[in-house]
């Protein structure tokens, strides 16, 4: 897509000229992230399980809509619902924590599911004035810079909960199917490479101009333990992924959602946004190559390549694998993720033999195993496929 383009249109023998949505100025990372923090809530949510235990757990959203003291929350349906049913029939009890740390108590008979996708939208009431998110209903393009914004469940890396902004790039379109594994029945149709946890799910996706984009739900991670360590730690190696907001402006009538939300269908300016986030990338890195000192293990090394491919930098990324390596010969996380990373570079004959080698150690009850085979055997079919075509 051409974001300048000029269309050119017959209408009754007259020449009209229609121009393309002008591109608007992209913010620096600070700037999103400054809107981000505003409009991004904190739901959490308790249930009783099945043994009759309370238990608790957290989820994202954003505020996209006012009218009185009446404020509406976008957030995936996962976070506010135990199931995909129609009508939400084992809802959780919630809140909804704002920015400013006030808490407010959700009726759950406002919760409203879109139909077939993982999205909902929840009520709650304040006198306090709070930010509006705007929503960014355009075509997306290939590699564009976006931000997950949310709230990760406690972890090794966030020892409590913490607000949490994490940059990414938009899978080009050519290698995405060879990358995803989520439910699209579900509307995950937008795969992005920001770093993403438990607890961020039903955040809001901003571009860079802090308009919403996508609503986050899941993302790839293993639950592992790290010789000697006593906790459980995450690895998140896959990618994240997201419904666009395309489909909630598609589906909320069809639930009978009728707020007055703020809608762009204006992209931001790509180009000075690469800028910006680029300079941003370089100063995170220089933090990162802290690991090199201390006493880092082979999953900090994996989580720091990790991060790397994520932001473009490959040939750094898959040094932290083999550092990850060096220290544990039989970690098939990491040739999976130089499988993913290879993938990502378009270097299919070493992502496919990357492959090989972690479904060589992986365990026949790890939980990544399906995916691994999974994905492989996409890329064995689309190299099939280009040889028979050629």
């Amino acid at each position: 897509m051409k974001l300048a383009s000029i269309l050119n249109v017959f209408v009754i023998g007259t020449l009209f000229a229609i121009a393309a949505p002008k591109p608007i100025a992209a913010l620096t990372p600070e700037e999103v992230q400054e809107i981000a923090e505003e409009v991004t809530v904190l739901i959490p949510a308790e249930w009783v399980n099945y043994l009759g235990e309370r238990e608790k757990a957290n989820g994202s959203g954003s505020i996209i809509a006012r009218e009185g003291n009446t404020y509406t929350v976008l957030t995936a349906n996962h976070v506010v619902c135990g199931d995909q049913n129609p009508v939400c029939e084992n809802s959780n009890d919630l809140k909804i924590v704002t920015h400013d740390g006030k808490s407010y108590e959700v009726d759950n008979r406002t919760i409203k599911k879109l139909p077939d996708v993982d999205l909902a939208v929840l009520e709650f009431t304040s006198n306090r004035n709070y930010k509006l998110a705007t929503l960014g209903n355009y075509p997306l393009i290939d590699e564009q810079y976006v931000f997950a914004s949310g709230w990760p469940a406690p972890n090794r890396y966030f020892p409590k909960r913490e607000y949490f902004f994490s940059v990414g790039k938009v899978l080009p379109k050519d290698i995405m199917n060879l990358l995803k594994i989520f439910p699209i029945e579900l509307g995950y149709d937008l795969v992005y490479t920001s770093l993403t946890y438990g607890g961020v799910s039903g955040g809001p996706v901003f571009d860079s101009k802090g308009q919403v984009i996508a609503v986050h739900g899941m993302n790839e991670k293993e639950e592992i333990q790290e010789s000697g360590e006593e906790k459980t730690l995450f690895l998140p190696i896959g990618f994240s992924a997201s419904i666009p907001i395309k489909m909630f402006f598609e589906l909320a009538p069809q639930a009978g959602i009728e707020v007055n939300w703020q809608e762009s269908k204006t992209p931001p300016d790509v180009q000075k946004a690469n800028v910006e986030v680029g300079i941003s990338f370089v100063q995170q890195f220089e933090e990162l190559t802290s690991l090199e000192s201390g006493s880092s293990t082979s999953i900090d090394w994996a989580n720091y390549a990790n991060r790397m491919w994520r932001r473009g930098m490959i040939t750094e990324a898959l040094r932290g694998y083999d550092r990850a390596l060096e220290m544990n010969p039989n970690f098939y996380q990491a040739w999976y993720g130089k499988a993913l990373t290879y993938t990502y570079w378009r270097k299919y004959d070493e992502a496919l033999q990357a492959y090989d080698r972690a479904l060589e150690m992986i365990p026949d009850y790890a939980e990544n195993k399906q995916n691994i085979v999974a994905l492989r055997q996409k890329l064995v079919d689309f190299l099939e496929s280009r040889a028979n075509s050629n």
